[in-house]
């Protein structure tokens, strides 16, 4: 097992990465021979129906699955703000099998359904397992069930410039969160690139250790009156994703005896140039320019998804890491309006203040995923 990629030396010494990654690695001492996987089903998806076509509406898509009880069966639950439709009748066309996992360790299980044109690989799933169970073994949590679907469609995030900043071209998955009543939606995620992170994303939102829960929405038309983003802002988001990265990260260089540093500066290496292009894809000339008020003639981030907190807002979290995990940790925090504007502070005074050195290009374009490395396995 290795990553994909080369590291960078990293200029910058994590001391609180490296604190969490001596817990994880206490569980995984303790628990990878623990974990058990059943295939306990696979299913063949009598479609009888002809292949869709990739310009099919929301609405028509319902209609053809409200006629087709063994399509509704298989996609219903994927249908979603957050994917397209063209994604959905790829997933509808491409797609003829369904393998039901089991993953348990101790009392926690994950119910793994998974939507494919052939057979997802084993050792796959069981990194996918051990990610997702590692994680509920750290925080503490028990008798935790949940169901995943998942579909690895080979399809890249490509930014279109010719568009808003949509879901199409940024979202790998959503969850379905029961913020006020004691249970746990579910986890969809539809594509193959970044889903080992995606996986964690997810189910930071599912478990609700984010804070859309108490999301103070004010603070949606404070950042976008102040500057040059329009909506759809969820900065609940960038918290959920710094988490992400960094506890995948933590995973993969232990299992691939990575140095911890060089991989989490690699990642925000890659995020930071990865932001220069979407700003000049968008036409505004720098982060700066981006945290200015609207201006007449300014160009505008226009965005149908969050892409400002998957991106830019992230990148102010991982430009200072350890103060990011010491302030705002995943544990017992109360997300009151005042912490929540804190919060903002702090990555908005980070990307105005803080810089990293562009080193080489690691942006492998067209993709615009939103991780660098990955396991090769």
């Amino acid at each position: 097992m290795k990553l994909k990629f080369n590291l960078l030396k990293s200029k910058i010494d994590y001391v609180q990465p490296d604190l969490i990654k001596n817990d994880f690695i206490k569980l995984l001492m303790r628990y990878k021979n623990s974990i058990s996987i059943n295939n306990s089903e696979t299913i063949k998806i009598n479609k009888n129906i002809e292949k869709l076509p990739y310009n099919l509406t929301y609405d028509e898509l319902t209609n053809i699955l409200n006629q087709n009880h063994n399509l509704k069966t298989a996609y219903s639950s994927f249908f979603s703000k957050f994917m397209s439709p063209t994604i959905l009748s790829y997933l509808i066309n491409e797609t003829n099998i369904i393998d039901k996992y089991i993953i348990q360790l101790n009392n926690n299980k994950i119910n793994l359904k998974i939507i494919s044109k052939k057979k997802y690989p084993l050792k796959k799933v069981y990194i996918k397992g051990l990610k997702t169970l590692l994680l509920l073994e750290y925080l503490g949590l028990k008798n935790v069930n949940i169901n995943i679907n998942f579909s690895p469609l080979p399809l890249k995030k490509i930014f279109n410039k010719n568009l808003e900043l949509e879901p199409h071209n940024f979202n790998s998955g959503f969850t379905t969160v029961f913020y006020n009543i004691n249970m746990y939606g579910d986890i969809n995620i539809f594509r193959e690139e970044d889903s080992d992170k995606v996986f964690l994303h997810e189910l930071i939102h599912c478990i609700k250790y984010d804070f859309g829960g108490s999301y103070d929405n004010s603070l949606e038309e404070h950042i976008s009156n102040t500057t040059k983003v329009d909506s759809n802002i969820t900065l609940f988001e960038s918290f959920t994703d710094i988490y992400a990265i960094i506890f995948n990260c933590i995973i993969d260089s232990i299992l691939t005896g990575s140095n911890l540093n060089d991989l989490l500066y690699t990642e925000t290496v890659y995020l930071s140039e990865l932001v220069d292009y979407l700003l000049k894809e968008t036409k505004i000339k720098s982060i700066q320019s981006l945290l200015l008020p609207k201006e007449d003639n300014s160009p505008i981030w226009k965005q149908k998804t969050p892409v400002f907190s998957y991106y830019i807002l992230k990148l102010g979290g991982m430009l200072d890491l350890d103060n990011f995990l010491l302030q705002y940790k995943l544990l017992n925090i109360k997300w009151n309006q005042v912490k929540q504007k804190k919060y903002y502070l702090f990555l908005i005074d980070n990307l105005r203040n803080k810089h990293i050195k562009k080193e080489k290009n690691l942006v492998t374009l067209p993709s615009v995923r939103m991780v660098h490395n990955e396991l090769i396995l």
